[in-house]
């Protein structure tokens, strides 16, 4: 029987790679006994930058396995940084991350962390397994997921997003609810679809939605509400209920 070769890089180990993301991944291949190669490697950095464009990535590991026969990476305490014009201004952390550079796709699991600074705001999303597509600059979870900003909370059974521009993400809730819990009346709010153009201070309810506040609760097809002065825009086909 042949032998394997085990290969350990015990100094840090930096990747330049260019490549765009487009398919989803299984998460059963974050198992290391199915790669066919036992190389780890100690502290690697691969560098991701995109032609034409001021967004690059850092993505690092406390240890990453690599498949001898193809360009598969399982990879440990992960650590994404998605830079704009060289200013950190988002992150990503996990447990585990899968990388194929075949398949050009990411899948992050377990404990997965995602932090958005953007215009002095933050936010952070807290879920268990998500997809990223670095060419689309897009994340994607069918994982419940729960959201925390400074002014509400949010939870939903998955979430997408997207860049609309450098300095604006749409962030996409499925089968959503938020809350507002301050020294004033509570106020809170559900729908199908609740869209947030982050960092605007507006949440965009979609389907079945509904907010209710001040004794009263407001339904309708579409609520668009400024979550900063606890305020409704306008709404489509609503109807206000008083309690």
């Amino acid at each position: 029987m042949r032998r394997k070769l085990t290969l350990v890089v015990s100094s840090l180990f930096v990747i330049f790679l260019v490549f765009f993301l487009s398919r989803e991944i299984s998460p059963k291949q974050f198992n290391k006994n199915n790669l066919d190669s036992n190389i780890s490697l100690d502290q690697p950095i691969w560098k991701v930058n995109q032609t034409n464009s001021p967004i690059s990535y850092n993505i690092s590991a406390n240890r990453a396995f690599q498949n001898r026969t193809d360009e598969k990476f399982i990879l440990e305490k992960v650590v994404i940084k998605e830079f704009l014009d060289s200013q950190v201004h988002s992150s990503i952390k996990s447990d585990n991350a899968f990388m194929d550079l075949d398949l050009k796709n990411l899948t992050l699991s377990e404990k997965v962390h995602l932090n958005l600074r953007l215009d002095g705001k933050e936010l952070d999303l807290f879920t268990n397994e998500i997809i990223l597509d670095l060419m689309q600059r897009a994340i994607n979870s069918s994982q419940k997921i729960k959201l925390r900003m400074h002014l509400f909370v949010l939870e939903s059974e998955g979430f997408q997003i997207k860049d609309r521009e450098y300095r604006n993400k749409e962030i996409s809730f499925s089968k959503a609810v938020f809350s507002q819990e301050e020294k004033e009346e509570a106020v809170y709010g559900k729908a199908d679809l609740i869209i947030h153009n982050f960092p605007s201070d507006v949440l965009i309810l979609k389907g079945s939605a509904e907010i209710k506040f001040n004794s009263s609760t407001l339904k309708g097809d579409e609520i668009q509400f400024n979550y900063k002065t606890r305020t409704i825009i306008k709404s489509k086909n609503s109807k206000l209920i008083k309690s």
